[in-house]
């Protein structure tokens, strides 16, 4: 096949192959180089389609991705929900937890909470792009669990089970109570490292001396 020919020919295959490529979702995120929840917006208010507001959504489903609990709500871009959309679980006494929309289909969203799903099977809906947020669970005198000990450093090291998600803080002070509910003389503590559902802290107590003990965050005394 002369050079001319060969040209021809493989301009008419990748002539071919183009057409033959089906329909896609549109450009990738790559591609678009804008915002995805600004271009679904756009996309509603071209299919008349109203955004969410104080949208009140059942939780269908619950998977462990990443280390986090993925929510799956009953509703999606055609019931006006877009990526980036704040929203919250309501609980007993204000927000359990808060999320932003990170996939959304026609019927589907998805959103990841710093919960792990036992905490949210008495919880079965959300609340997407509210009008207000709810206050969250005051953090005062909060009685919590010593969930693990063990000694880093010399040091005893306690795990309690209260965290961020919980309203627990870096450096907010606690006690450690004893089965009779009294403090410890050198149960005094500060949390140093404060992860989702439960936080860390020294204390100047042996391990023997936290059998059967519990403590209180930000106490009021």
């Amino acid at each position: 096949m002369s050079e001319e020919k060969e040209k021809k020919h493989h301009h008419h295959h990748h002539h071919d192959a183009e057409k033959q490529k089906g329909p896609t979702a549109g450009p990738s995120e790559d591609d678009r180089g804008g915002d995805p929840q600004l271009d679904q917006e756009a996309a509603l208010r071209s299919a008349h389609v109203e955004l969410a507001h104080d949208r009140s959504m059942r939780i269908i489903g619950l998977s462990i991705e990443g280390g986090r609990t993925t929510i799956m709500l009953g509703g999606g871009l055609k019931h006006g929900v877009t990526e980036g959309m704040y929203g919250y679980i309501p609980g007993a006494k204000g927000m359990l937890a808060e999320f932003y929309i990170t996939h959304v289909t026609d019927t589907v969203a998805k959103a990841s909470v710093d919960l792990i799903p036992d905490m949210l099977r008495e919880h079965d809906h959300a609340i997407v792009n509210p009008a207000s947020r709810p206050p969250k669970p005051e953090h005062k005198d909060q009685k919590a669990r010593i969930l693990g000990v063990s000694i880093q450093g010399g040091k005893t090291r306690i795990i309690i089970g209260n965290g961020s998600v919980h309203g627990s803080k870096m450096g907010e002070r606690g006690v450690v109570i004893g089965a009779n509910g009294r403090k410890l003389p050198g149960g005094s503590f500060t949390l140093d490292d404060v992860g989702s559902l439960a936080s860390h802290a020294f204390v100047e107590l042996l391990i023997d001396e936290l059998r059967d003990c519990s403590v209180i965050l930000n106490p009021s005394d």
